[in-house]
């Protein structure tokens, strides 16, 4: 009995020490600056900046631009649909946790610098651009509105999950890379719209991939190189229909991580094999 209370008591404690930070700037500020924060939306200012266990909102309550000058650590990142400005992640880090990230309204500039998520990444309004370096999200990835433009960077996907694209044009993704960490991982791909991988798809890790139900259209490069394991497949689609020169790439020093379907429907351009591609 004791010991549950203790468990209880911890959990309060935690409880406790969360909390919810708005941003209130009057004028274009900085992230880590205590007078644009606020407990309540269009509150007064002089909140502590969030931290770790802290809920962040944007909203009509503070609609001035934000520059992060400062690494961000927060449990849930949220640009509301009544945000209408800018915010900035410049060279700074980007840490969200299990609330996740939605992006509702505004503009999100990514910099150059890591963004990891360990809760869902939804865009529904939102004109998003990524970091250049590397976005990574072990939870559901959602577009249903609003833009994602990949700036040239990598989207690492890192545990099993739905990948939802529905905003209208669909989306163009740079580098994907599905790199599950900690088990053997199923990615279940239902977009009514066209993703696409410009440069490279690639598998890595020593874990199983499975890509199921839809389709992604690759007009760059594949890669199973970095992927370790004998298994992957599923039922969904690598639809190869880039207008240049394009490459597969298996592994040739042990594993054979398989693709799922594959189809090659190039109307110019050469697609050229390299090394041990399994298809399962």
């Amino acid at each position: 009995k004791i010991f549950l209370v203790l468990i209880l008591l911890g959990s309060f404690i935690g409880e406790a020490h969360a909390a919810k930070r708005y941003w209130v700037a009057a004028a274009p500020g900085n992230w880590n600056t205590t007078a644009n924060w606020s407990a309540t939306s269009g509150g007064g200012g002089g909140s502590s900046v969030p931290g770790s266990s802290d809920s962040v909102y944007f909203d009509s309550g503070g609609n001035f631009k934000c520059t992060i000058d400062a690494a961000v650590n927060v449990k849930r990142f949220e640009m509301t649909n009544t945000f209408t400005d800018t915010v900035s992640q410049g060279a700074n880090t980007i840490t969200i946790g299990t609330s996740g990230g939605i992006f509702s309204g505004g503009v999100f500039l990514g910099g150059s610098s890591n963004i990891t998520l360990t809760g869902a990444f939804t865009i529904s309004g939102c004109a998003f651009t990524s970091t250049s370096a590397t976005f990574s999200t072990s939870a559901n990835f959602t577009i249903s509105s609003g833009s994602f433009t990949h700036n040239s960077g990598i989207l690492t996907l890192t545990a099993t999950s739905t990948f939802t694209v529905s905003n209208t044009g669909g989306t163009t993704f740079y580098n994907l890379t599905f790199a599950p960490t900690a088990a053997n991982a199923t990615f279940t791909i239902t977009s009514t719209t066209a993703i696409t991988v410009s440069n490279k798809l690639s598998y890595s890790g020593t874990r199983t991939i499975t890509l199921n139900t839809g389709n992604i259209h690759v007009t760059g490069n594949i890669s199973t190189a970095g992927n370790t394991v004998t298994g992957s497949g599923g039922s969904g689609t690598l639809t190869i229909d880039g207008t240049g020169s394009q490459t597969i790439t298996g592994n040739s020093s042990g594993g054979t991580s398989g693709l799922p379907n594959v189809t090659i429907k190039k109307s110019s351009g050469t697609l050229s094999l390299n090394s041990t591609i399994t298809v399962a």
